[in-house]
């Protein structure tokens, strides 16, 4: 299967484009041309193998990284050389692979700092947009635990409405699966077709747990050594023989 068009065709309807992105670290090149686009609602998955280039993805659309070449434009504008608070405050929140809670704070606390920090408007009615955050991702009952006494799989979840609690239009999940149990992996699947389907946002997820991925996400982008080298939707990308030989591996030959 051949790789999708480059964002540069991409609808005027996207809410994300990255468009050639380029970054090297010294000789080490992170990424390469690198195009594709998010429409509003739409769940997009991000795999390839480890180094493969997901993460650093994530840092350069949330400006934590200064690409070499190329632009990630949200709505149109290009985000390239603002600040990441500026970027968030503009309507892109993440997650991140390691949780990163504020274990002493309890997890209305938490979802605060997200609404307070947001989007502008956001901090009009913190504590219900906090509120509403947590609701969303099965957490309302544990407003007022510290976040030192929740469980992983909690504090993963608490991490998302932290995210929702700024009223993004993108949501960056950096693999909010791993370390769950099958229970867990089902009920965050649960959460993220809640999100796609009740809030309309556009999700860019990364994520090992392929059997996911596919189940929700209407496209998937393969990454490898940096480079795209597929897009298309779960059903092409499971039959992609570049996709096979890189990553998903062949289960005729297992």
């Amino acid at each position: 299967m051949n790789a999708a068009p480059s964002s540069t065709s991409a609808p005027v309807t996207a809410v994300l484009e990255l468009d050639d992105i380029s970054i090297a670290f010294g000789g080490l090149r992170v990424l390469t041309r690198l195009s594709f686009a998010l429409r509003r609602g739409e769940v997009a998955g991000l795999i390839g193998p480890n180094g493969a280039g997901k993460s650093s993805c994530f840092n350069v659309i949330t400006s934590v990284y200064t690409p070499n070449s190329g632009s990630v434009r949200l709505h149109g504008r290009d985000l390239v050389g603002l600040q990441p608070h500026q970027v968030c405050r503009l309507g892109i929140a993440r997650t991140f692979q390691l949780v990163r809670t504020f274990q002493r704070m309890t997890a209305l606390q938490n979802a605060m700092v997200g609404a307070v920090y947001g989007r502008p408007g956001a901090a009009d009615k913190p504590e219900r947009r906090a509120l509403d955050a947590l609701a969303m991702v099965g957490l309302a009952d544990q407003r007022d635990r510290e976040v030192a006494h929740m469980t992983l799989s909690d504090r993963r979840m608490l991490e998302i409405a932290r995210a929702l609690a700024t009223a993004p239009e993108l949501l960056l999940l950096d693999e909010p699966m791993a370390g769950l149990n099958e229970s867990e992996i089902e009920t965050m699947t649960g959460v993220i077709r809640r999100i796609r389907d009740q809030l309309g946002i556009a999700v860019l997820w990364v994520e090992h747990k392929v059997d996911a991925i596919m189940a929700v996400c209407n496209q998937v982008i393969v990454l490898n050594h940096g480079e795209k080298i597929a897009q298309g939707t779960p059903a092409q990308i499971v039959s992609d023989r570049n996709v096979i030989e890189a990553y998903l591996g062949d289960p005729a030959a297992a």
